[in-house]
């Protein structure tokens, strides 16, 4: 998901309540798409 015509952003922060908290406050987004595993996870 680094690929900027698939996000507007994107953020390489651990997924713990501090880091998503900060990502809200800043950028306010409508949605939030948490991905982690490479390939496999696709």
């Amino acid at each position: 998901m680094t690929d900027p015509d698939l996000a507007d952003r994107t953020y390489m922060v651990p997924l713990t309540v501090e880091a998503l908290e900060r990502v809200l406050l800043v950028d306010r987004p409508d949605a939030i798409l948490p991905t982690m595993g490479g390939q496999t996870a696709l």
